[in-house]
């Protein structure tokens, strides 16, 4: 029996978390809230596509404020713009992970994006430093 034969087996009785999927990070994830996503959409609204990445000052400061990464708000953002209708005019895909309440909260605000302002002020108040200044 060569050696690579039993290695399915053993790899199917391991535990999720240690078969190499994505389950070790989503064990340590937190599920979104409707307050969280309503900030992210509001930073997706003044931001172009091309500036949803982690090193940018605004994701930054968004993710201190919502005490999560960086990389979790560029990622937030890239599945918001799955579900824009612009975007995807553009040819631009998003990520293909938005979840239910991602498409409730971006139903609940689109067209409506000026009722989103509302949360980028109150995100400043709650950083531990100040937020870029977000255009409206």
């Amino acid at each position: 029996m060569p050696a690579s034969a039993g290695m399915g087996s053993l790899r199917a009785s391991l535990p999720v978390q240690l078969r190499g999927g994505s389950s070790v990070a989503k064990a340590n994830q937190r599920s979104w809230t409707r307050d969280e996503l309503r900030k992210a959409l509001a930073l997706y609204c003044v931001l172009p596509f091309g500036r949803f990445h982690q090193k940018n000052p605004e994701v930054i400061a968004l993710a201190r404020v919502l005490q999560r990464t960086p990389g979790a708000i560029a990622l937030k953002l890239c599945n918001l713009a799955s579900l824009d209708p612009e975007e995807r005019a553009r040819g631009i895909a998003g990520m293909a992970n938005a979840s239910k309440l991602d498409r409730s909260v971006w139903e609940a605000y689109y067209g409506r994006w000026d009722e989103l302002a509302e949360f980028l002020p109150e995100a400043s108040a709650e950083s531990e430093g100040p937020l870029p200044e977000f255009k409206t």
